[in-house]
């Protein structure tokens, strides 16, 4: 049960923009934060006095657009992502240039400004929790490949390296400027695997746990209803259609019934065991990897799901919505353990109506502190209104 929770409070409250997206580094010292047209890092509140409850950025990374999502590299704590409303992937390295990307995918669609979803492989795991295997990358290739779902129902997957390589060779060893990167002459920016997930509507792509599998969500778009389609990656040297793979017996793959109305939010268990999905419904599904059987369902949100993100041990579930409360769920049977009141972490006594819950969750990858990227109402607040943190990152204590 959930006993306790202490918040920290990250970011001017009196600002106007909104955090959308957070993402931890592998070795649990970073926080990383997409707002506006910035990426802020925060230091983990357990790296400094834990007396204090509000923690500055320490850095930050200007974009050209508001940045949408940010990931960070699953097994390096120094690489990460970020998703930009100029229908960018921007790729960060924390040891070089802090004022430009050392690389970058244009997307192929004009459609939308951003990306679904972007996603590492491997990134349902915390294999490097030290964060000091500095040569992971060179002994697994696969860990620098990016999934990317884009608004045309196009899924894509690119070898960062050839993205890296290639801008080196073209700069003569210097990172390029971001304005330069990626250029649509450049090798690195040919997707090495593509699919097609029309007529479905697409929404979220990531890695199984495996790595020998992709997971789409999709929305059929007749009844409305949601889907996981669960289909091969590695053997495919053109665009494939999903739907066919689907329905060829000598492919292994396979489509599951998840939502009614869209499913926003796919995630795994550290341990590669358990899957949660969150829909437009207000239900959280939590499935057993190995069968593809939903074992328990969350009913008690009202809302529909923003995001969702397990534990590092795999025992806890968070959920959030645009409503205050972060519901905290056992991640095997779905019993609820505890809530996560977020309006405490705010200023003034009025203005409750105005909040907006979170964005996205995600804890910590060695303790129970749960990051929440806050979104403000854009109404302006009224005199005496609430004032919202950036980030809220929350301090469980559980029995």
């Amino acid at each position: 049960k959930l006993t306790n929770f202490q918040l920290y409070s990250c970011g001017n409250p009196h600002r106007q923009n909104s955090s959308c997206s957070v993402s931890w580094n592998c070795a649990g010292t970073t926080l990383a934060s997409a707002s506006s047209n910035q990426v802020y890092l925060w230091r983990s509140p357990s790296s400094f006095d834990t007396t204090t409850s509000t923690i500055n950025s320490f850095l930050n990374f200007e974009h050209r657009a508001a940045v949408d999502r940010v990931r960070f590299h699953p097994s390096d704590p120094n690489l990460f992502c970020s998703s930009v409303r100029d229908r960018t992937i921007q790729l960060w390295d924390l040891r070089v240039d802090k004022q430009k990307p050392f690389g970058k995918i244009d997307l192929k669609s004009n459609l939308g400004s951003c990306a679904h979803s972007c996603e590492w492989f491997g990134a349902h795991k915390w294999n490097n929790s030290n964060g000091d295997n500095k040569n992971n990358s060179e002994s697994d290739p696969q860990s620098m490949y990016l999934v990317i779902s884009e608004r045309d129902d196009s899924v894509y997957i690119y070898d960062v390296r050839k993205i890296q390589q290639t801008n080196q060779r073209s700069h003569r060893g210097a990172y390029p400027r971001s304005s330069q990167v990626g250029s649509d002459s450049s090798s690195g920016q040919v997707p090495i695997h593509s699919f097609d997930a029309s007529p479905c509507a697409l929404r979220h792509t990531c890695f199984s746990p495996s790595g020998s599998h992709l997971i789409s969500s999709v929305t059929n778009k007749q009844d409305a209803t949601s889907s996981l389609v669960v289909y091969p990656w590695k053997n495919s040297d053109q665009t494939q259609k999903i739907e066919d793979m689907i329905k060829s017996p000598s492919i292994p793959s396979a489509s599951y019934l998840a939502h009614i109305g869209k499913c926003f939010a796919v995630r795994f268990s550290p341990d590669g065991q358990r899957m949660a999905t969150g829909g437009a419904d207000a239900l959280v599904g939590l499935w057993d990897v190995r069968s593809m059987v939903c074992t328990s369902t969350i009913t008690r949100q009202s809302k529909f799901i923003r995001g969702v993100s397990f534990s590092y041990d795999s025992k806890l579930l968070a959920c959030c919505t645009e409503e205050d409360l972060v519901d905290i769920s056992n991640a095997v049977t779905g019993e609820h353990v505890g809530t996560v009141d977020l309006s405490r972490s705010g200023s003034g006594s009025k203005g409750a109506a105005n909040r907006r819950g979170a964005d996205e969750v995600s804890f910590h990858p060695k303790s129970y502190l749960l990051a929440c990227a806050r979104e403000n109402d854009p109404r302006p607040n009224s005199a005496g209104g609430a004032q919202i943190p950036m980030v809220t990152i929350a301090k469980l204590t559980c029995k």
